[in-house]
């Protein structure tokens, strides 16, 4: 099929557990999210399946193991990051996790996976081993690709090949791109055109970025959220975000319309202009309030089943999106 002939839909989900949020969050303070993740994906995936929806899931490769032993052997300490900031460092944390994934829920995952693998169209990707940080001080490309490795190994051992990948906190440069396509990744999920979406280290965050990315989801701070695909030969594909599915807010509930009209007005550019529209989220963002998210989400859904059903947009993982691309 010709990529450009209609506009496509795209939701790629950043699957983690707690290797997602362990360098910014007390375990137990993020529990109710975290415990409700195998709620909230059965609920994801009866939607995806009753709107029949293509959609992928990049998964910390830490998750897919059933054990620990192996977790901790598959990347030596040599080969690990040795991150400045020391908290960044998931390899740390193996020592004091559960055996396996009956007595530790919030580190192991591989039931989950293996039927989210099971069902049509979802495409299980990569987000790396470890949860690994390409930008931040104290690692270097070498230690990406062991890492990376390991996350292939990991997948294959599960009946898996990665085609795509979502990089944590969105960060990434050339030399990991470069890595990722020499190893067989085709596609990566890259950031929004703007500057407070611009990829860069936990340090170089600020405040301020932070705020206007807040403001955008209600506001028309970046107007400009859909996109043609480039196709660059012997080159990895970017995918851009389009926008963060954040989840609901009770205390910004009176703004809920306004985030909802937003995501169908973007929908119905992208539409117009036969373009891709691409949203994100992680599913332990649903673990708290997930009645109201779901219903959200469902909103966008029915938005999305009126455009397709008018001949307007279809949907598509990040695989075939790739797969259509070198098609071309």
């Amino acid at each position: 099929m010709d990529i450009n002939d209609k506009a496509i839909f795209v939701i790629s989900l950043d699957f983690e557990l707690y290797w997602g949020v362990s360098e910014s969050r007390m375990l137990a303070e993020y529990e109710e999210n975290l415990i409700n993740v195998p709620i909230v994906i059965k609920e994801l995936l009866s939607l995806f399946n009753e709107y029949n929806l293509h959609v992928t899931w990049a998964t910390v490769g830490f998750l897919f193991h059933e054990e620990k032993e192996e977790m901790g052997s598959l990347v030596s300490e040599s080969n690990r990051p040795v991150y400045s900031n020391i908290n960044l460092n998931n390899y740390n944390l193996i020592k004091n996790i559960g055996k396996n994934e009956l007595e530790d829920p919030f580190h192991y995952a591989h039931k989950i996976i293996q039927e989210i693998k099971s069902l049509s169209y979802q495409e299980v990707a990569t987000h790396t081993y470890s949860h690994y940080y390409c930008l931040e001080d104290g690692q270097n490309p070498s230690n990406f690709e062991m890492d990376l490795k390991a996350a292939i190994y990991i997948g294959k051992k599960s009946g898996i090949e990665f085609s795509s990948i979502v990089f944590p906190r969105n960060q990434y440069n050339e030399a990991t791109l470069e890595i990722c396509y020499n190893n067989g990744i085709n596609a990566y999920r890259g950031t929004e055109n703007h500057w407070i979406y611009n990829t860069r280290s936990r340090k170089d965050e600020t405040k301020i970025r932070r705020l206007f990315r807040l403001l955008d989801t209600y506001f028309n701070i970046t107007p400009k959220k859909s996109y043609k695909i480039e196709n660059i030969a012997n080159k990895i594909i970017n995918i851009p975000s389009s926008r963060f599915l954040r989840p609901y807010n009770t205390n910004l509930s009176f703004l809920e319309p306004m985030r909802l009209n937003r995501i169908k007005y973007e929908m119905n550019i992208a539409a117009k202009n036969k373009e891709v529209y691409h949203l994100w989220w992680h599913p332990h963002n649903f673990g708290k309030n997930l009645s109201e998210n779901i219903k959200f989400l469902k909103n966008v859904l029915d938005h999305f089943a009126y455009l397709r059903a008018t001949d307007k947009m279809i949907s598509l993982n990040m695989k075939e999106i790739s797969e259509c691309m070198k098609i071309k």
